[in-house]
């Protein structure tokens, strides 16, 4: 999906498109969600959309979007994993693994993984799959999902002007690689104090 079909989608259709767009990128539908962001935040003043509304806009369909694939992990999840899983090589001893290695991202740690693309549409299913309850659940999505479309609109709306639709959109991309970077680097450095106490042993 080009920048300029983008842009013509959300002259066209408005809200429509950006309900559409971030309901299937958080089910896990491969679309440019914080691009998208960022450019309606940039066009705010020439397509006639209301910052406001395009919050609450956003903010429906990313937690509608969450809410399924919770209620679908709660209902489905462990099953599906047994029945199909072998056809992405997830088998029920990996997908156990992979539950238990992602246990701390529940509560707080929730509303950061907004911030890190795959991980924002895996947790909810996961969440689902071990039960976290719907008020715990629905409480740290609806904050995460408050902060991700206010950074993204907020920066976009005042940047559009100044950088323009290619360097946003590269902007957006940049994003999404430096929280994944962040994360990554909190692990080395947590690691290295275990490896230098083994060193001593």
């Amino acid at each position: 999906m080009t920048l300029d079909l983008i842009t013509d989608y959300v002259h066209t259709y408005g809200y429509f498109v950006i309900f559409v767009v971030l309901f299937m990128a958080m089910i896990g539908i491969p679309a440019p969600e914080e691009t998208l962001m960022l450019l309606i935040g940039g066009m705010l003043l020439e397509s006639g959309l209301q910052f406001f509304a395009v919050i609450a806009i956003a903010m429906l369909a990313v937690n509608s979007a969450m809410l399924v694939s919770y209620i679908a992990g709660r209902r489905l999840g462990n099953r599906l994993v047994s029945r199909y899983g072998h056809k992405i090589k997830l088998t029920p001893p990996k997908w156990d693994k992979l539950k238990k290695k992602l246990e701390n991202y529940d509560g707080k740690t929730m509303i950061f993984t907004y911030f890190l693309p795959g991980m924002r549409q895996l947790l909810p299913y996961l969440s689902g799959t071990r039960k976290v309850s719907y008020p715990v659940f629905l409480g740290f999505t609806f904050t995460g999902s408050l902060l991700w479309t206010l950074c993204y609109t907020t920066i976009g709306y005042y940047l559009g002007d100044v950088l323009g639709p290619v360097p946003l959109a590269i902007f957006a991309l940049g994003i999404c690689l430096l929280f994944p970077v962040i994360v990554v680097i909190k692990r080395i450095v947590k690691a290295r104090p275990n490896e230098r106490d083994l060193a001593h042993k």
